[in-house]
């Protein structure tokens, strides 16, 4: 190899080393796939020098053969570090599967992870590391393996991009996990295959034996990547009484070396593989449940290969998933010229420049199938085992795909143009990597950036609510006030912490209805969950963009009051809200907001030739009186229909009068549209409302006909509305007729 070719993997090997330990700097500690139980089965071993023994009732990877945990046992064992186990955010995962920061941490992080680290949080960035030295290492077998199918070295050095600069590979690869390793063993599998395919020795064949058994001794899903070397030996240009001689030596060596593990599980659980008792524990399948399920798990194990991080929770924006389809479809069409080409150039008995070995892509390809099979059938055993990272011991055959496919699409056939590729493809990747750890991991776990009291003055409704002396909400917004059922409120909210303090608290959000009831309700750590009150800087402002999603069961209109609350997470109790003048509030109610049913509202507006508008905005289309007659001393009800010729630009209030024949009101009704709870300002233009009032008549109110007239006004000027078609004035009476006998 020449030396230029030397230190460009070179370059491409620190510059996966730097990348590696910033996402894992970035990416807070136990927040990777189940890593925390990874972390203890290391523990374990450094602390009680055996191997751990699944237990029912508790979460935990103890079912996992060790030879990943033991490397990094050796790596820790000398960092003394205390008992711990980190706090569950109770509220992560909402909307797991969006783009976006809300509530993507796992668990509440305290400054003692912060560096310079120490105890446990040391000894787990030492793990880290280990897996980022496995993860360099994949690196190095991906350039050989590459190199082996690609005749031009640049064509292996532009592939490699696709390999160390994979988000998810960097995110794995920098995580506890025993991942790393098996992405490892698999790649060192398919390179020494390939060797086997040319020439199957002894000593190749008790090599690739041993890398088989410590494999299934790093991960018993492993298993499968045996079937490359099986396939190789079974195929190769021998005699079948030697291939048949190395398959044994294989099944000795892996025998041999797999085979107190084995015997293990069965003296503990039953079982030969311990995966009976993983079952019971986790609640999890081993075979396949629904055959529909094809296409979701197609789709998210195509997705999580690119980019999931956390449990799978932190996405990419779909834009950036839909460049990344483009760009594997543009591979795939490349890949289609060139076969094409290649076809047309045999078929004319010209020669096609040489650039890929078939038997290695073949051995490749049945690689990149065993991996591909074996991670669709566990997504669909398990809802939750779609993941793109079982791939990684097929990466170096997808990299390799991914960069021949577009370096085809223009003048495959001219390495001189390869330089340019190569670049191109670094150029791409890094950007990719580094983009989504500046703009998709890192702010799905970062505080919430501090603002100044100015800015939330001018952007906010300003408040002055105290919680405990803990903490005052100083504004708040809504993007709106009113929405249709199953959509979301976006409401702003911005705090200032007035102390620190040693208690995790959590606000709410609810919708208060008739009584309380609540009808949509959300509730979040602050900083939705990224910012814990036990991080809190006094005086730090900082603003929370919570979305609260209104259940689709919601019917009719109606306008319902938004309560914010604080609550001590530890013991549940509620912080008492106290407005600036030290009045406790009871709710604390921040605006009211208007949610409609899921049906349209209806746009036309009645014409009924008796119909009273009032002011331009309102109309009285209809109304009903009962009972009538009616005893002096019972009440009397009052129903009218209104409709909203325009949006009302004010709340308005309903008086309705009792009146004798000499004018004289004798009794009323004055209130706002249905007793308050649906002020007229969140009318729609073409919106009808029923409207009930009740009277109770004096009992001594004399014998005779009355009348009952009606109007509306504004509680806080006492101006009323004038009639503008129907009548005139700002009163009128209705049709109906009261009796008393």
């Amino acid at each position: 190899m020449k030396l230029s070719r030397w230190i460009g993997l070179a370059i491409v090997v620190i510059g996966y080393v730097c990348l590696a330990l910033a996402y894992s700097v970035v990416n807070p500690l136990f927040e990777s796939p189940d890593e925390f139980l990874h972390y203890e089965f290391v523990r374990y071993l450094v602390d009680r020098r055996e191997l751990p023994v699944q237990t029912l009732g508790k979460l935990s990877e103890f079912h996992q053969p060790p030879l990943y945990y033991a490397l990094a046992a050796l790596a820790i064992g000398g960092i003394p570090a205390e008992p711990f186990a980190p706090a569950d955010n109770p509220f992560w995962g909402y909307d797991a599967y969006r783009f976006g920061v809300d509530n993507k941490v796992r668990f509440i992080h305290t400054h003692a992870e912060a560096f310079p680290y120490q105890g446990t949080f040391l000894a787990a960035h030492v793990a880290r590391g280990v897996s980022i030295v496995l993860g360099a290492l994949s690196v190095l077998v991906c350039y050989l393996i590459l190199c082996d199918v690609f005749q031009r070295s640049l064509v292996a050095l532009g592939a490699l991009a696709f390999v160390a600069f994979n988000p998810q590979f960097l995110f794995i690869s920098s995580s506890i996990s025993n991942d790393t390793l098996i992405t490892l063993l698999g790649l060192l599998i398919a390179w020494l295959s390939i060797r086997i395919a040319f020439g199957l020795t002894r000593r190749r064949t008790l090599v690739i034996a041993v890398l088989v058994a410590l494999a299934i001794l790093t991960k018993l899903s492993a298993a499968i990547l045996a079937l490359v070397p099986l396939l190789v030996i079974v195929n190769s240009r021998t005699t079948w009484r030697k291939r048949i001689g190395m398959l044994l030596i294989m099944a000795a060596v892996v025998g041999v070396m797999t085979g107190g593990w084995f015997l293990r599980n069965y003296q503990l659980y039953g079982d030969w593989t311990g995966i009976r008792t993983w079952q019971q524990i986790w609640g999890w399948q081993t075979g396949v449940t629904k055959w529909s399920d094809l296409g979701i798990v197609l789709h998210n194990t195509w997705t999580s290969f690119w980019g999931q991080f956390g449990l799978g929770q932190i996405v990419l924006p779909d834009w950036l998933y839909a460049t990344l389809l483009l760009m594997n479809l543009l591979s795939l069409v490349g890949v289609a010229l060139y076969l094409f080409q290649a076809r047309n150039k045999h078929a004319a008995q010209s020669e096609m420049p040489g650039v890929i070995r078939r038997k290695d892509v073949l051995i490749l390809g049945l690689l990149l199938v065993a991996m591909i099979a074996a991670s669709i059938w566990y997504g669909l055993a398990n809802s939750t085992g779609a993941a793109g990272r079982f791939l990684l011991p097929a990466i170096a055959p997808i990299a390799g795909l991914l960069f021949w496919g577009l370096r085809s699409l223009y003048h495959p056939d001219r390495p001189e143009l390869d330089r340019w590729f190569v670049m191109l493809s670094y150029a791409l990747m890094v950007t990719l990597s580094c983009a989504v750890l500046l703009g998709v991991i890192g702010p799905a776990y970062a505080a919430p950036e501090p603002t100044t009291l100015e800015a939330v003055r001018a952007q906010t409704q300003p408040a002055d609510i105290h919680f405990n002396d803990v903490v005052r909400l100083i504004g708040y917004s809504l993007d709106r006030n009113r929405l249709t059922a199953g959509e979301e409120l976006h409401v702003t909210l911005c705090w200032q912490p007035l102390k620190s303090t040693a208690t995790n608290v959590y606000f709410f959000l609810h919708l208060l209805g008739a009584n309380n009831t609540i009808v949509a309700r959300r509730e979040s750590l602050p900083g939705l969950g990224r910012y814990p009150s036990t991080q809190w800087v006094p005086d730090r402002i900082f603003c929370d963009n919570v979305p609260l999603r209104v259940d689709t069961s919601v019917a009719g209109a109606k306008v319902y009051d938004l309560e914010i609350g604080l609550v001590d997470l530890g013991n549940g109790s509620r912080l008492p809200p106290v407005n600036g003048a030290g009045v406790e509030l009871r709710p604390a109610i921040l605006e009211r907001v208007k949610v409609r049913g899921p049906q349209p509202v209806v746009a036309a507006v009645s014409t009924q030739p008796k119909a009273i508008d009032l002011g331009g905005q309102i109309r009285l289309i209809s109304s009903e009186v009962t009972p009538s007659p009616v005893k002096a001393g019972d009440p009397l009800s009052v129903t009218l229909t209104w409709q909203a010729v325009s949006m009302p630009v004010a709340d308005y209030t309903v008086f309705v009068h009792l009146r004798n024949a000499a004018g004289k009101t004798v009794a009323q009704a004055d209130n706002p549209p249905q007793a308050g709870a649906y002020p007229t300002s969140f009318w729609d233009a073409g919106e009808t409302i029923v409207d009930d009032h009740a009277i109770l008549l004096p009992n001594d109110l004399p014998a005779g006909d009355y009348t009952i007239v009606v109007g509306l006004y504004r509680f806080d000027t006492g101006e009323r509305l004038s009639i503008t078609q129907g009548g005139n004035g700002s009163e009128f009476s209705l049709p109906q007729l009261v009796q008393i006998p």
